[in-house]
């Protein structure tokens, strides 16, 4: 990619206008991997591959050689992002949580805060960018703080996922003194009917609206996470969701049509759309997203179903999902996996081990196998994956929910698989020069 290309992308995707922060941010970035060895950078001069001196890496882009090349020369493989469970407990008993997290499930957590700080210490030498703290709900963790500030101080990412309704003055004056963070708070219905149908809660909604102002006041970033259900389908269909969006001032809007067969959500699969209800509300969310929001929209379905052309420009066939390959899981168990949900439908074979018996270098080296596995899985999937023209970007999707439907984790995603079966997946979608591979 030439590095003019790199900046326009950065531009768009992190809606930055000025050329030089861009390349300042970038070249100081490429300068520390390179002081520490973790890369070396490559200038094409004659057809031909020469080393440069990273002392010279700043002139760069005032040459006539501004293609760089990255090649990793680490003596591991990396762990660039995580999911810290911090806690299994939640305020919330959510019909659709795939950790079946309730007030009364923290007594699964096993890790202290000293432990957790270890651990981040580890990942960091693993090579950690962004960590994702979630549960349960994070905020119920007494000492949240003492593990933000140590991630905060190591300038990793920091994602908060949480339902918003803990929030206060206080802890939000806190959050705003992170150098890199981002919420996602969850609102899965527009009016309290909708959102307590799901939620098991009553009337929390008007606590959680307020607190998402209070963090835009703070300009902390915010994701607004809604899961579709039948209970808010005809709210997003008449606009409410996206007039919220536009009134809390968000960033960014991520709609799921639907939720992995998991946890608690198994004894609730009669709240899920129908099959036309998913596909009508990804049409609706398709058009939207070409309108001018403040906001960016985003579907969680695989881009087979919403068009989605943001990974089209690669051209190598790898699942988009990095889970087991730069990305793993941390539970307050002290469980390493895969990712959180392979734990949650028993797929041993995802977890890696556990930090309490075992140091996480050790536990992560000794994962090749399953790196491996994960990198070359889309020339394993069956069914409709076998003829569609995402799969080289797609992977399959979340290979947990394949695994907790059909007990084979080469399994299509089910939902397409079911769209497929009943001739509602996309034609325009379909290799027609592929095999298709049964499941069975």
């Amino acid at each position: 990619m030439e590095i003019e290309e790199l900046i326009d992308k950065i531009k768009i995707n992190f809606k930055i206008e000025d050329t030089e922060e861009i390349l300042e941010t970038l070249f100081q970035l490429l300068k520390d991997f390179a002081k520490e060895n973790y890369i070396s950078i490559e200038t094409k001069v004659d057809t031909t591959w020469k080393k440069i001196n990273n002392d010279i890496l700043e002139t760069l882009i005032n040459t006539d050689q501004s293609f760089i090349k990255i090649r990793g020369e680490m003596d591991f493989e990396p762990i660039t992002d995580v999911d810290l469970v911090i806690t299994q407990k939640c305020n919330f008993k959510c019909k659709h949580c795939f950790m079946s997290s309730s007030p009364e499930t923290g007594n699964k957590d096993k890790l202290d805060t000293t432990k957790w700080k270890e651990i981040i210490d580890s990942l960091c030498k693993l090579g950690l960018s962004e960590a994702k703290v979630t549960g349960g709900e994070p905020f119920v963790h007494s000492e949240i703080f003492e593990i933000l500030e140590h991630l905060d101080s190591k300038n990793v990412g920091i994602l908060i996922l949480s339902n918003g309704f803990l929030l206060n003055q206080k802890i939000v004056e806190k959050l705003s003194n992170l150098k890199k963070v981002f919420i996602q708070i969850s609102i899965d219905g527009i009016s309290d009917k909708s959102y307590d149908a799901l939620r098991n809660t009553t009337h929390v909604l008007g606590k959680i609206k307020e607190n998402i102002i209070l963090l835009r006041k703070h300009n902390i970033p915010i994701i607004i996470s809604t899961t579709a259900t039948i209970h808010n389908y005809e709210e997003i269909l008449s606009g409410q969701l996206i007039e919220l969006a536009k009134k809390l001032d968000i960033n960014i809007l991520g709609v799921s049509p639907h939720f992995i067969q998991v946890g608690r959500a198994t004894e609730n699969m009669d709240n899920q759309l129908t099959d036309h209800q998913i596909l009508k509300l990804i049409d609706y969310l398709n058009q939207e997203k070409e309108k001018n929001y403040p906001f960016k929209i985003h579907i969680g379905a695989p881009p087979a179903l919403t068009g989605e052309t943001t990974l089209k420009h690669l051209d190598l066939a790898l699942p988009r999902c990095r889970r087991g390959i730069n990305s793993c899981s941390i539970t307050s168990e002290g469980l390493v996996a895969v990712c959180t949900d392979f734990v949650q439908v028993n797929y041993d074979k995802y977890k890696l081990g556990n930090v309490l018996e075992n140091n996480l270098e050790t536990i992560w080296k000794n994962a090749k196998q399953i790196r491996e596995e994960r990198i070359n899985s889309i020339g394993t999937l069956k069914g409709v994956c076998t003829i569609c023209k995402h799969v080289i970007h797609c992977g399959g999707a979340c290979r947990a929910d394949a695994y907790a439907f059909y007990k084979d984790i080469n399994a299509p995603y089910p939902l397409c698989q079911r769209l497929y079966e009943n001739n509602k997946f996309p034609k325009d979608s379909l290799n027609k020069d592929a095999k298709y591979i049964p499941i069975r």
